[in-house]
C-alpha cells in the first residue's frame, strides 16, 4: 500500500483536524487568556444572552408580575435586591462594584436595555437571579 493511498483514510485526517484545532485553540486561550477585566466582545455578548435566554422556559418569559403597583411586594423587592443583588450589581444597578466588575461574564448594568426589557420572571430565573 502506498503512502498515499494510506493517508487518504477520510477519519485519520478528522483527527489531525480535531488535533490541530486544539493546539491552536489552547494556544490562543494561553496567548489571549480569559480576564474578567477583559471586556466581552460582541460574539461573547451574544453567546452569553442567548444562553442565558434560552435557560429561561417559554412559559415564564410571557408571565405577568401579578405584584404590580403593590407597594409592600415593591419594598419586600428593594430589600432583597439589597440583600442578594446589590453587592455585585451595585445599590444602583450598574454593575460597578469592586465584586461586579471582576466576575466573568462581568456583572451587567442592570438598567440598560437588554436587561429592561426582560420580564420580571425571566429576571429571576436567569442564572445570577436562581440564586435568589
Amino acid at each position: 500500500m502506498s503512502t498515499f493511498t494510506k493517508y487518504r483514510n477520510p477519519i485519520l485526517w478528522m483527527i489531525l483536524g480535531i488535533a490541530i484545532s486544539g493546539i491552536l485553540g489552547v494556544s490562543l486561550l494561553m496567548w489571549c487568556g480569559f480576564r474578567a477585566t477583559n471586556a466581552p466582545s460582541r460574539f461573547e455578548t451574544a453567546i452569553a444572552l442567548a444562553v442565558r435566554n434560552h435557560s429561561i422556559p417559554r412559559r415564564e418569559r410571557r408571565r405577568k408580575n401579578p405584584l404590580l403597583g403593590d407597594s409592600a411586594a415593591l419594598q419586600q423587592g428593594r430589600e432583597l435586591f439589597l440583600a442578594r443583588c446589590a453587592t455585585c450589581h451595585g445599590i444602583g444597578g450598574g454593575g460597578l462594584t469592586a465584586i461586579g466588575v471582576n466576575l466573568s461574564p462581568r456583572a451587567p448594568d442592570l438598567r440598560q436595555t437588554p436587561t429592561q426589557s426582560l420580564t420580571d420572571d425571566q429576571i429571576v430565573k436567569s442564572r445570577c437571579g436562581a440564586a435568589v
